[in-house]
């Protein structure tokens, strides 16, 4: 069915999807959540599409590598959201160095600490990782159970990483040409096809 959908579309429609989303759960993976795993794996090598894994913490995105590397994926093709709720920056090293893009989530977010997200981005740049990072609001949300679909605080909108997060990182010393690779190189080439595959 991710191969159709990803190649032909979904339900029906010529709407394709764009990349494989995956979740996994606190003290993942279970057996269910491996099952996923390598069928998004398989996905992906019959299509190119990239996987993006709900990944809640350092030990997870490990094991999670570890499947995904052990059915011969390519590491390029994994991206781990929510990176940002590992709190030790030598896991997110690590990742990088296997090859995942490591996508820092809750630019703007008021219970993420930004300059905790800032240190973590400038981290992996000054290790030579800066082509591994992404960046994300995870904002946006619409609550179906409210009237206006507002949730409850209000909308978080898609302003803070222009407006806060890369001034933060100039004042660093990270340069327009490091931004450019982080804000716009970087999700076109993580969320791309990957060549010569069926999609």
């Amino acid at each position: 069915m991710w191969i159709r959908e990803l190649t032909e579309g979904i339900e029906g429609t010529d709407v394709r999807a764009g990349f494989i989303k995956i979740a996994m759960s606190d003290d993942g993976p279970t057996p269910l959540e491996v099952r996923n795993l390598k069928a998004a794996a398989l996905a992906s090598q019959q299509t190119g599409a990239a996987i993006v894994g709900h990944t809640p913490n350092g030990a997870v995105a490990r094991r999670e590598m570890q499947i995904l590397e052990s059915t011969g994926l390519d590491p390029e093709r994994f991206i781990w959201a929510h990176a940002n709720l590992e709190p030790d920056p030598a896991v997110h090293l690590e990742a990088a160095q296997r090859g995942a893009c490591v996508e820092f989530d809750a630019v703007g977010a008021e219970w993420q600490s930004q300059n905790t997200l800032v240190d973590y981005t400038f981290a992996l740049i000054e290790a030579g990782y800066a082509e591994n990072i992404l960046l994300s609001h995870d904002a946006g949300w619409y609550d179906p159970s409210q009237p206006d679909g507002r949730p409850e605080g209000g909308i978080r909108g898609y302003t803070a990483l222009v407006e806060e997060f890369i001034p933060a990182l100039r004042a660093r010393g990270v340069t327009d040409d490091l931004v450019h690779l982080i804000t716009v190189t970087n999700p076109t080439r993580a969320f791309a096809f990957a060549d010569n595959q069926g999609a």
